[in-house]
C-alpha cells in the first residue's frame, strides 16, 4: 500500500475518521519523504534535526513534506517554559489558521473531539522523557515554514514544523492549499513511523 492508503486505514482503525473532502494535516516522527515524495523512508532519530514528515491527505489527494515534530536545540537548553521545552504528544488534535510572526500559519489550539493539547516538557534539556509528567499548559504550538536546512536550532520550541522557509514552493502548496478549502479548522494526527509497520507488511 502506497502513503495515502496506509494513512487512511491508520485513521479509520485508531480514531474511526473516515476521509471526505476535508482536508487532514499529519505529523509522522522517524520519516521523511523519499525522491519523488510520494512514499516514507525511516529515519533514525536526531536531536535538533529536520528528520520527520509532515503532510496532508482528504479523500482524493495525499502531500508528504520534509519536517520535524520536535523542537530544536536552542529552545531546548534555554526553554521558554521554566519546566523545559514542550513536546506535543501523538494522539489527534485541533489546528486553525492563525498567524505565526507574521505570517500566515496555523495554530493548534485543543484536542480532538475536545479538551486540552497535552504532551511532555524536557526538564532535564537532553532531548528525553525523563519525567513521564503530563503537562497541559502550552501554547502557541504552530505548524509553520522552517529554515530550509537541515538544523531545526530555534526554528521549533515544540511546534511542527515544515523544512522549507517561508518561500518556499513546499510551504507555499502547503498552506496554500488548506487555505483554500473552506474548512474553519483541520484535524492534526501525530503518529511515530513505527505505528504503521503493520499496515506496510499487509
Amino acid at each position: 500500500m502506497g502513503t495515502k492508503a496506509i494513512l487512511t486505514k491508520y485513521l479509520s482503525d485508531k480514531y474511526k475518521v473516515t476521509l471526505t473532502k476535508d482536508y487532514i494535516v499529519f505529523g509522522i516522527r522517524g520519516a521523511k519523504p523519499d525522491g519523488d515524495g510520494n512514499d516514507l523512508v525511516d529515519t533514525k532519530q536526531s536531536p535538533n534535526v529536520f528528520d520527520d514528515a509532515l503532510g496532508f491527505l482528504n479523500i482524493d489527494e495525499c502531500q508528504v513534506y520534509h519536517g520535524t515534530v520536535d523542537p530544536g536545540r536552542k529552545y531546548t537548553l534555554a526553554p521558554m517554559n521554566s519546566n523545559g521545552c514542550f513536546h506535543l504528544h501523538n494522539g489527534l488534535w485541533l489546528a486553525q489558521r492563525a498567524i505565526h510572526i507574521g505570517n500566515e500559519a496555523f495554530n493548534l489550539y485543543g484536542k480532538y473531539p475536545s479538551g486540552k493539547l497535552e504532551g511532555w516538557r524536557d526538564s532535564n534539556r537532553n532531548f528525553l522523557n525523563d519525567e513521564k509528567k503530563i503537562y497541559y499548559d502550552a501554547t502557541g504550538v504552530d505548524i509553520h515554514a522552517g529554515s530550509g536546512t537541515d538544523i531545526i536550532d530555534g526554528w521549533s520550541a515544540g511546534c511542527q514544523v515544515l523544512r522549507g522557509n517561508w518561500k518556499s514552493n513546499e510551504w507555499k502548496t502547503f498552506k496554500q492549499t488548506l487555505y483554500a478549502s473552506k474548512q474553519r479548522s483541520y484535524l492534526y494526527c501525530l503518529l511515530d513511523f513505527s505505528e504503521l509497520d503493520k499496515y506496510y507488511k499487509e
